[in-house]
């Protein structure tokens, strides 16, 4: 075991890290005694106690640092991963359910619609009804007619 000594101003610091010892003293000398007294008695209560102390050096603690680093940067690229994955999953996923929507919904115009007009209108002239029907259809005409008379009176004056 090594005793490091240092001196501040007209103090001695004497320093064993491996036992946690640590004293200041005037006397190099009597300091140094002490330390190595001290060091004594946790050696022999070690001893006695069956206790064993774990080395522990700064190169030690660095390869467990950049173990531990290295574990963390790993397990986080693959929580990001998934993270990513999932939520380009779930975009996707709105984004056909939101394009598919727009795209049944979506009225068509054109030579199309008027293909389907013209269609719709044939079957519908062409069906036979009975006169309790016609006139059901016919009284319903009436009243939507009557309902937006104001709209249409302003449509005939917009396209005078």
């Amino acid at each position: 075991m090594k005793i490091q000594i240092s001196k501040l101003k007209d103090k001695y610091i004497f320093e064993l890290e491996e036992l946690d010892i640590y004293h200041n003293d005037k006397d190099l000398v009597k300091g140094y005694q002490y330390v190595e007294s001290k060091a004594e008695e946790v050696k022999k209560f070690l001893n006695e106690n069956n206790i064993i102390l774990k080395k522990n050096t700064n190169e030690n603690k660095s390869e467990n640092i950049n173990v531990n680093y290295n574990i963390i940067i790993k397990k986080n690229l693959i929580r990001s991963f998934f993270n990513l994955t999932t939520i380009l999953l779930s975009l996707s996923i709105i984004f056909f359910l939101v394009f598919s929507t727009i795209k049944k919904n979506e009225i068509k115009g054109g030579r199309h619609f008027w293909e389907n007009f013209h269609h719709q209108l044939s079957k519908i002239a062409n069906k036979k009804m009975d006169k309790e029907k016609e006139d059901a259809i016919l009284k319903d005409i009436r009243k939507l007619i009557e309902k937006y008379k104001p709209f249409f009176n302003e449509f005939k004056k917009i396209s005078d």
